[in-house]
């Protein structure tokens, strides 16, 4: 029982700490939090592992207060599981976006991208008014806001005097 304690604490407790940058700071807030006669140290009395993270309470699907090792196996599983299904959303979001940008610069409908169709698209793309001309603007925009469709850097040029 004392290992799987260690382990929600552990756990519980670097989950708290990725707030803080530095890991003096992280440490003297638990002690500030927990010390609770102010001397400076933890004492067992003192020491409450975070109720509110700890994956104790979801692990004891009894509710005797303990956790058996069948119910952290059947935790840990149903956990894996979760995290493969957000795994398989993400792939499928991913599979639809590169559907649709291998449709969107396949000019003629064919099922091939030629050099000249991936050009217009990339031409077009970097385009963000769509004139038909590149302005400074419009090859600079990706510095400004790394999300923003276009831009020259984007699409492998870089800036003068880069050897990328």
């Amino acid at each position: 029982m004392k290992p799987i304690l260690t382990i929600a604490l552990t756990t519980a407790l670097l989950g708290a700490g990725a707030a803080y940058a530095d890991r003096d700071g992280f440490r003297q807030h638990i002690i500030d939090k927990l010390d609770t006669d102010g001397d400076g140290q933890i004492s067992l009395s003192e020491f409450r592992p975070p109720r509110d993270r700890s994956p104790m309470a979801d692990a004891d699907t009894n509710g005797d207060g303990g956790v058996s090792l069948d119910e952290l196996q059947a935790h840990m599983a149903a956990r894996m599981a979760e995290r493969e299904a957000e795994r398989a959303e993400r792939r499928a979001e991913h599979a639809e976006r590169l559907q649709a940008n291998f449709r969107e610069m396949d000019g003629n409908g064919d099922g091939l991208v030629t050099e000249d169709e991936a050009r217009d698209s990339m031409f077009s793309h970097m385009d963000s008014n769509g004139d038909g001309y590149l302005t400074a603007d419009e090859m600079r925009r990706p510095d400004r806001d790394p999300h923003a469709r276009g831009g020259f850097r984007k699409h492998g040029y870089g800036r003068p005097g880069d050897d990328d």
